[in-house]
Parts: C-alpha cells; structure tokens; sequence
C-alpha cells in the first residue's frame, strides 16, 4: 500500500541576515526542450506560422532581447509579423 509516482521536493533554506528569517527559495524550473528554434529563419524562406497556419515568404528577421526573433511575411502581397521562439 505504498505510494507510486511521488517525486520528492527539493527547497533551498536560506537566512535573511537583515531580518534573520528563513526564506523558501523555489527549486529552478527545467528549461523547455524543443521549444527554442535553433536557427533563425532566413530571408527568402517559405515558413509557417504554428499557431494561426499562415505561409509566407520571410522578408525580415530581427533578433529581440530575450532570444526570439521577430519576423515579417510576404502573405499573398501583404505583410505579417510573427514571433519565432
């Protein structure tokens, strides 16, 4: 009558020494996997959008702060703006 699929916690206890109380700091969170894309897309690229399904030709790629990048679509003659992770 054990428990099966229980995972142990793993919480760091650390002091505040200004204050002098013990504070809970959360374990990391993993990383996804597979969601970041390994190359940005490149000018000239058939691509498609995974949320909405929309295909374009890639006119633009620019690289944003966090790792991501924006891109501009050639849709049939008009543009649209995506976000690659």
């Amino acid at each position: 009558m054990g428990l099966t699929n229980v995972r142990p916690l793993h919480y760091t206890i650390s002091i505040n020494k200004t204050v002098g109380k013990p504070s809970r700091v959360a374990p990391r969170q993993r990383e996804r996997k597979g969601s970041k894309m390994a190359n940005a897309p490149v000018i000239g690229q058939s691509f498609t959008t995974q949320s909405s399904g929309v295909s374009g030709t890639v006119q633009e790629v620019i690289k944003n702060a966090t790792g991501s990048y924006r891109v501009r679509l050639d849709v049939d003659g008009q543009d649209r703006w995506t976000t690659v992770k």
